[in-house]
């Protein structure tokens, strides 16, 4: 948690592989664990119905498309996107887009859960909903990364890193 500009996007990035540090070590057990990075832009297939934008992740780890049909509406059910699963994605609201992503996330089996502001620009009732669905990921297994600067989305998680935190 910290305030814009503190480097929890970077944080991130680096964990998921995809920016460089200048020092230091990250280190992840197993090392070829299967990372998810879910950002405040929509990675979705606009076009998609929003059933197939979750399958794509179970896909992803080798079910059969049935099979990933039936852990998408599964997660689609448990992420409350039940009613909107074979809408576009481009139908979506902003608070549904991030339940899908992260929902397509848990249904790639992603051993790590990487959330870069997953609440920006939501409403109180849709924020809930995120971390109510982060925390279903960690039910599911992942281990979940949140960088925020929002003081509720931290006091649902377990623990917290801040500039602020008292040593």
């Amino acid at each position: 948690m910290g305030p814009s500009g503190a480097g929890k996007s970077t944080l991130l990035g680096a964990i998921a592989g995809i920016s460089d540090v200048s020092a230091g070590t990250i280190a992840i057990h197993p090392p070829h664990a299967r990372i998810a990075l879910t950002t405040q832009a929509s990675t979705l297939f606009m076009e998609r119905t929003t059933l197939d934008n979750l399958a794509l992740g179970a896909i992803s780890r080798g079910l059969t498309m049935q099979a990933a049909r039936e852990v998408a509406r599964d997660l689609g059910g448990e992420v409350g996107l039940g009613e909107v699963l074979e809408s576009r994605a481009h139908q979506l609201s902003g608070g549904e887009r991030q339940r899908a992503m992260i929902a397509r996330s848990i249904a790639a089996g992603a051993q790590v859960l990487l959330a870069d502001e997953p609440t920006a620009s939501l409403d109180l009732a849709s924020r809930d909903i995120i971390c109510s669905a982060l925390r279903l990921a960690a039910v599911h297994g992942s281990v979940v990364i949140v960088a925020t600067h929002d003081s509720h989305v931290a006091d649902s998680a377990d623990t917290v890193l801040s500039p602020w935190a008292e040593s």
